[in-house]
């Protein structure tokens, strides 16, 4: 897709080598995080219309948004636009991003994914405040779920949620509780649920799963 096909307007537009922002051009391996969201908007049950919201953070800490709020364009082609953008820019950008967790493993034992305050060590603990559960043990009771969340205590159904993590380490139908753990991760979904899935399935150490990463990337 030619850069012409991504442009938003003056502001934004996409490159072969990442983007443009208020005229100055920025590169895939600038970009730290990244998501684009929407949402359904009812009053009184009735539609009116779709929020949305695209967004980037830079490795210097600078963020960027575009959202529902922005008028140049109309609200429809603009969300198309972004989630064009989205699509495009998560791609090229994935293994930078990637690369700084994989760090923070290597360096630390763990990682922070600060937008649901949870902590992600290499032996497959996640923790929460006081509260801790383990990938690993959730996978061998079949209760590791990506991209739908558990129904109300004491309900068997599941509902959809695309940016959403449940692990639980029993196959109690009952959420909260002390061996379970909700969590959001829409922003970097990709590679936070890349990271989570391979940390979970994985019986090797950090070592080897960073080196077998950087092999295939």
């Amino acid at each position: 897709m030619s850069n012409e096909d991504f442009e938003i307007n003056e502001n934004f537009s996409l490159t072969t080598t990442g983007f443009i922002m208020e005229g100055i051009p920025y590169s895939f391996s600038d970009i730290a995080e990244i998501s684009f969201w929407a949402h359904r908007m009812k009053i009184n049950f009735v539609p009116t219309g779709t929020d949305f919201e695209f967004y980037i953070k830079l490795q210097n800490e600078k963020i960027f948004k575009v959202n529902s709020t922005f008028k140049i364009l109309s609200r429809k082609k603009l969300m198309e636009r972004l989630g064009q953008a989205y699509v495009y820019l998560s791609k090229q950008s994935f293994h930078y991003r990637m690369f700084i967790y994989l760090g923070q493993l290597k360096g630390k034992g763990f990682c922070d994914y600060t937008h649901s305050n949870i902590r992600i060590f290499e032996n497959g603990d996640v923790t929460y405040k006081n509260k801790t559960v383990n990938l690993k043990k959730a996978v061998k009771e079949g209760q590791l779920w990506f991209g739908r969340t558990r129904g109300l205590e004491g309900s068997h159904y599941y509902s959809a949620d695309p940016n959403r993590v449940v692990v639980s380490e029993t196959k109690s139908t009952f959420l909260p509780g002390k061996n379970k753990m909700s969590f959001d991760c829409t922003v970097n979904k990709d590679v936070m649920f890349s990271l989570l899935k391979t940390i979970a399935y994985s019986n090797t150490g950090i070592e080897v799963l960073m080196k077998e990463y950087f092999e295939q990337h």
